[in-house]
């Protein structure tokens, strides 16, 4: 079958190449992939990987095999999902049960956008708990996972308060329902804190701010170093306020305690419903992978990036 497969010896570092098909073992289905999407986070992996690595997190397509125990949706059923890799490829086997199924009226690439930036903001909110009334902080939020966390705390009834590193993205925030700051640090929000939630995909200067500005027994859910790999903080302030977590989220290990199926049917609901909004910049042909990650990379895209695996 064919994949996308990293190549050092290409520019891009990206090639399309022929792999071996993926065999199911007996709780997995498999699908014949029709859309993936773009994270940034697995194109900076690209980057750095070795010749050989396949990557891609996103996936919808086909069931072409059900899985043999009889779990999961039937051969046919339209599904999607995320893996922990290989997703830009013609076929994936996953575990079946945690498929989910793709509501009417919604494309393959409509939800290939949802499971990475979806997932990961969703469960970030669940560790605030009740959120009517509460007020939250959102890092990073011109981009789709800040946008989707926007949106689903005003939805949990939130006031949300976000942060952009570029004034001219700011709208981005401002639609999705938040009001927008402009910064490098999250001081450029203090006046509307103390926080009880903040969500922070970028530390550095923004983690290290961000902790000064929870609320007593407030919660901050770390989740990206799209900013730094690196943090200076002085830690009296934060633990003499009292209460206070900093919680690292990685997705897999969280889906390791609760399956994404359930949370993955909630927010394709919410998109068919119109109460959820993805903003995707490109949909094209995975043909042209190599230009796709290099803008990618270039941040020259605020919204999605989907590819037809055609």
């Amino acid at each position: 079958m064919r994949a996308v497969i990293v190549d050092r010896a290409e520019p891009s570092g990206v090639r399309i190449g022929t792999v071996p098909e993926p065999e199911p073992a007996p709780h997995q289905a498999l699908i014949r992939v029709r859309a993936t999407s773009l994270n940034p986070a697995e194109c900076r992996r690209v980057a750095r990987e070795e010749t050989g690595f396949r990557p891609g997190w996103d996936f919808a397509g086909d069931v072409l095999r059900p899985a043999a125990d009889g779990s999961g949706p039937p051969q046919g059923a339209r599904v999607f999902g995320n893996i922990s890799g290989g997703s830009w490829s013609e076929l994936v086997v996953h575990r079946a049960d945690w498929l989910a199924p793709i509501p009417e009226g919604l494309g393959y690439e409509q939800v290939a956008v949802l499971p990475i930036a979806g997932l990961t903001p969703l469960r970030a909110l669940e560790r605030g708990g009740f959120l009517l009334g509460r007020r939250v902080l959102v890092t990073g939020a011109s981009g789709v996972v800040g946008s989707i966390a926007i949106q689903l705390a005003r939805l949990s009834g939130a006031l949300v308060v976000a942060i952009v590193r570029r004034a001219e993205r700011a709208h981005v925030a401002e639609e999705a329902g938040a009001t927008a700051f402009v910064g490098d640090d999250c001081r450029v929000a203090a006046e509307r804190g103390p926080f009880d939630l903040i969500l922070d995909g970028q530390s550095g200067a923004y983690l290290s701010t961000a902790l000064d500005l929870l609320a007593k027994d407030g919660i901050c859910v770390f989740f990206g170093t799209s900013a730094s790999n690196e943090i200076h903080w002085d830690p009296r302030n934060f633990y003499l306020k009292g209460g206070g977590t900093l919680y690292g989220l990685a997705l897999g290990h969280e889906l390791t305690k609760r399956g994404p199926r359930d949370d993955l049917v909630r927010l394709a609901d919410l998109v068919r419903a119109g109460r959820l909004a993805v903003r995707v910049d490109a949909t094209t042909s995975w043909r042209v992978v190599s230009d796709l990650v290099r803008r990618q990379l270039a941040r020259e895209t605020i919204g999605k990036i989907v590819m037809q695996v055609d």
